[in-house]
């Protein structure tokens, strides 16, 4: 198990998710959040991930993008997995389109736990093996349990 298993459900998982620019995917990324908890305001989590983008961009390198934000309404750190249907530019410093994300938000006040996680997340990202088993998934089910047994 790893920090996936924490941060994602099944519902929170999407395979192929539509979209061709950043603020299209942040928009469908806030109502997965909305979705799966009601409290969750979407659009509060729409322009924290917006505004965090305009500070830099999340492109991690290589395909993988990890937004985030601190969301008032959230009151425990969550995610979501998302593969893309069509690649888009993310501005990553390697300038490699982005096709694999995950989106992160956590409490306001949780500053620790929101470098922690994002590092862990990094880390996962990081390795190769993770990404293409991720990209080669069939479906979203797949994709979640790569994602929450991955070692």
């Amino acid at each position: 198990m790893n920090i996936f298993s924490d941060l994602l459900t099944p519902e929170r998982t999407l395979f192929k998710m539509p979209g061709k620019s950043k603020k299209r995917i942040f928009e469908t990324l806030a109502s997965s959040f909305n979705l799966s908890i009601a409290e969750i305001s979407a659009k509060e989590v729409y322009e924290g991930l917006l505004e965090r983008e305009k500070l830099g961009s999340t492109g991690l390198g290589l395909g993988v993008a990890i937004p985030h934000c601190r969301v008032g309404s959230c009151v425990t750190p969550m995610g979501v997995l998302a593969s893309l249907e069509h690649e888009i530019d993310f501005d990553s410093s390697d300038g490699y389109p982005v096709n694999l994300l995950f989106a992160l938000i956590v409490p306001y006040h949780a500053h620790q736990d929101h470098l922690d996680i994002l590092s862990e997340v990094a880390k996962l990202f990081c390795q190769e093996s993770f990404c293409e088993n991720l990209r080669a998934a069939k479906n979203s089910l797949d994709m979640h349990l790569i994602s929450t047994n991955w070692k």
